[in-house]
């Protein structure tokens, strides 16, 4: 199952449990205030943290690098396909080269020229 998460990022729905944790005063504040800046609550900021802590990174750039990683595919195919076409014509290029130097110099010595 996937619920919605800040931002629009799909998650995996995980039942949580309740802990108890003993934060300073001064971490208590800036946990309260970083949700409030964010639009979330506390509790969800927390385990945003300890995801950061366990993985290296937080969910929403695990998100964003893989939708950079799907969109540098589709340009890359892109680009492929772009490069198999000047291939084409590159190589239609050399043939009629190629014909034009067996047959000698046609009249004028010009090379036909090829649709793009």
């Amino acid at each position: 199952m996937q619920t919605p998460t800040k931002k629009g990022i799909r998650m995996a729905a995980e039942p949580t449990a309740s802990t108890n944790h003993h934060l300073g005063s001064a971490r208590k504040r800036a946990l309260r205030e970083r949700a409030r800046r964010r639009a979330t609550r506390a509790a969800e900021e927390l385990r945003l943290a300890v995801d950061k802590h366990l993985c290296g990174t937080m969910p929403e750039a695990m998100a964003l690098l893989d939708e950079a990683a799907t969109q540098a595919a589709a340009a890359l195919q892109e680009m492929t396909a772009m490069l198999e076409a000047t291939n084409r014509r590159a190589e239609a290029v050399f043939a009629e080269l190629a014909r034009t130097n067996a047959g000698g110099a046609s009249a004028g010595g010009h090379l036909a020229v090829l649709p793009r």
